[in-house]
């Protein structure tokens, strides 16, 4: 059981990308303008903007592309809890040490990540907004919370 986080530093050749990444997604951000037409833009319609710039594979079977993608990447987070539970023999990573439980944090957080990305692009490929994608998520949970039915099952309930 871990009883305190403390910074731990796997890879200080990783740390260091990881750095630069951040720096470089920073000076993006600075450098898009804050308002657009219809509401103050947040983190996720820049990365939203963003994601495009990265988009390497052929157009014509875009949809199919990304839902595969979408679907490995999120396979890929699972994966890195399957190798703990295999290696470490425990079914919540805060029952190892620190080291193992921040990378296993890190790890996830790199492939979750990937899923965000193929669901911008497929947010992007159908016009859609992420942002409005969460608030349209969230007002479905609040109503089938003051229903009662949140724990229910089928799409409309």
């Amino acid at each position: 059981m871990i009883d305190k986080l403390e910074p731990v530093v796997v890879d200080e050749d990783l740390a260091e990308a990881r750095a630069e990444a951040q720096d470089a997604w920073d000076e993006y951000v600075d450098s898009v303008p804050s308002i657009d037409n219809t509401r103050p833009r947040n983190v996720l319609d820049l990365y939203q903007e963003f994601t495009p710039t990265t988009a390497i594979y052929d157009t014509d079977v875009e949809v199919p592309y990304l839902v595969a993608l979408l679907a490995s990447e999120a396979g890929e987070v699972a994966g890195k809890y399957q190798k703990l539970v295999r290696k470490h023999g425990v079914t919540d990573p805060a029952n190892t040490d620190v080291e193992t439980y921040m990378t296993f944090v890190y790890d996830v957080q790199y492939e979750m990540g990937d899923v965000l990305w193929a669901l911008s692009q497929l947010h992007n490929y159908f016009s859609l907004s992420m942002t409005d994608t969460l608030a349209l998520n969230r007002e479905k949970l609040r109503g089938r919370q003051e229903r009662n039915v949140i724990d229910g099952s089928g799409d409309f309930r």
